[in-house]
């Protein structure tokens, strides 16, 4: 907070309540925090209150607060409006808040003991996992009592509420959300509430999936969005999503199997073609790389890379006069670095004794950062020799002498 602020939670003592959710069987099944947003209703991460038949709360000064019952849920969001029975200050919120990676940022959530504390750090990244929507993580660690917790800038405003999926994954989750939430309707006791297990859930799995993949946690996603395609397989993003992971994680076979559905899902989807023949070029499957490819820049040529990809397949199948043609077609889309596409054009066409337009190509290096290129120079002074260009294959061979005397 800033340094004219009282204590936030000397201010609010009643409007952050701690609580521990009990099963049917009467035993403790989990640990979360909350924080009042509207008249006897606080907000909560629905993920810790959705198995509860039972829910024992306490605020900052250690009074008991009765949990009645959920008000209202949003799924999407990993949310619920929960009845509590003691009055309290609603908790000032800010849910446009323009956070950067560096802001202080304060969470005040149930720590191991049970006593709610406060937590304060640095936002260390911001993850947009949805168009417009982005998590925050943070530099310090919580528990899983800090699940629903209130975050708070520096003014004293919260901005975010803590999801804490276990030690190693956490992350602040936006407030907006909360301002669509119904606080004035009937709520339904915890006991005639139908339990559920939201993570396992299609809503829950898929929040949390996207969230893991923004966040790069290629375990954690993986495993929530194989859920989700299981239970719709026909969610597209979500199969998208899975099939990067499959190829980050270097699961070639899982990823062709994934991109092969989208594509049967959306035939004219082409970043699909376009990754199923990448997976193959990875695969070392260069045949079977080459008409993905090809259908990805047809459609859409701003799948130019493809180009590339397509002339390495060739070169591998020693069709190089092809090779040398998709590397042309590649130099032409007018890509940032041609370096690469070049060297291996000139390779190419060596390969098919064409070696004046071998040469051109090299020399399109020869003022670059590859001018002293060992291997370069060696197939450069090769084709002078062989087209009777014998001072120009001198000079290249002095500077080889000169780079390797030896």
């Amino acid at each position: 907070m800033s340094q004219s602020d009282p204590n936030f939670m000397e201010k609010y003592p009643e409007s952050i309540i701690a609580y521990i959710c009990y099963g049917q069987d009467g035993l403790e099944i989990a640990k979360g925090t909350g924080f009042v947003i509207a008249e006897k209703v606080m907000v909560t991460s629905y993920h810790v209150i959705s198995q509860a038949n039972k829910a024992e709360g306490f605020n900052v000064e250690g009074k008991k607060v009765k949990i009645e019952g959920i008000i209202s849920v949003d799924k999407a969001n990993n949310l619920a409006a929960v009845k509590i029975n003691k009055k309290a200050p609603a908790l000032p919120r800010r849910p446009d808040n323009a956070l950067a990676e560096g802001h202080s940022i304060f969470a005040y959530g149930s720590d191991e003991t049970g006593e709610i504390v406060e937590k304060k750090g640095k936002i260390t990244g911001l993850y947009e996992f949805e168009s417009g929507k982005k998590v925050m993580d943070v530099s310090f660690g919580v528990d899983l009592g800090y699940n629903g917790a209130p975050v708070a800038d520096e003014n004293g405003n919260v901005v975010g509420i803590m999801i804490v999926l276990d030690r190693a994954t956490k992350f602040v989750f936006p407030v907006t959300p909360v301002e669509g939430l119904n606080t004035s309707g009937k709520e339904t006791n915890l006991k005639d509430h139908q339990p559920e297990n939201y993570l396992e859930t299609y809503e829950g799995a898929y929040l949390i999936g996207k969230i893991t993949a923004a966040m790069d946690n290629t375990i954690k996603a993986e495993r929530y969005l194989n859920k989700v395609t299981s239970l719709k397989p026909d969610n597209i993003e979500a199969q998208i999503l899975l099939a990067n992971i499959n190829t980050n994680q270097r699961n070639y076979s899982a990823a062709v199997n994934t991109y092969k559905k989208i594509i049967d899902l959306d035939p004219n989807m082409d970043n699909a073609y376009m990754g199923l023949g990448v997976v193959y070029i990875k695969m070392m499957k260069w045949e079977d790389a080459i008409p993905p490819l090809q259908k990805a820049v047809e459609m859409n040529l701003d799948n130019k890379e493809a180009y590339f990809h397509i002339g390495t397949a060739y070169q591998e199948l020693r069709q190089f006069a092809k090779a040398a043609e998709a590397f042309q077609k590649y130099i032409n889309t007018d890509p940032e670095n041609v370096d690469d596409a070049y060297f291996q054009m000139g390779i190419s066409f060596k390969e098919t004794e064409n070696y004046n337009e071998a040469i051109q190509a090299f020399q399109k290096l020869k003022d670059g950062p590859r001018r002293q290129d060992i291997k370069l120079n060696q197939m450069l002074a090769d084709a002078y020799l062989k087209t009777g260009q014998y001072e120009k294959a001198e000079e290249v061979y002095d500077l080889l002498a000169e780079l390797i005397p030896e």
